[in-house]
């Protein structure tokens, strides 16, 4: 069974993503029903906290920001981000899914 929370689409990676703001810290938390939860600093205001996480999705996947993009969720915790050729895969995507950059095609 694959999973939900994320997927490969030729060279993009898609997150499925269930966001909290204004926390003490940014953190991955792990999975709860198909998604990747995260708490980030950012209040959510004039969309602040979506460019926010735009940002640090940019940086844990070593990408430029322009290379992130936010797919749905504007208005919602739960989001779609989209990393447009990431060059690193963070270790704590690696501990979820026991994959490699090198292995992207066998999700």
């Amino acid at each position: 069974m694959k999973p939900h929370w994320y997927r490969w689409q030729d060279d993009s990676l898609y997150l499925q993503l269930h966001v909290t703001t204004r926390a003490r810290r940014n953190e991955f938390k792990g999975l709860l029903d198909d998604r990747l939860c995260m708490r980030i600093k950012a209040p959510p205001v004039e969309g602040k906290a979506n460019q926010y996480l735009l940002g640090l999705i940019a940086k844990e996947f070593k990408v430029s920001k322009s290379r992130t993009e936010l797919i749905a969720g504007t208005q919602s915790r739960d989001k779609c981000i989209a990393i447009h050729s990431p060059t690193k895969l963070p270790d704590w995507f690696l501990k979820l899914t026991g994959k490699s950059l090198k292995d992207r095609g066998n999700f």
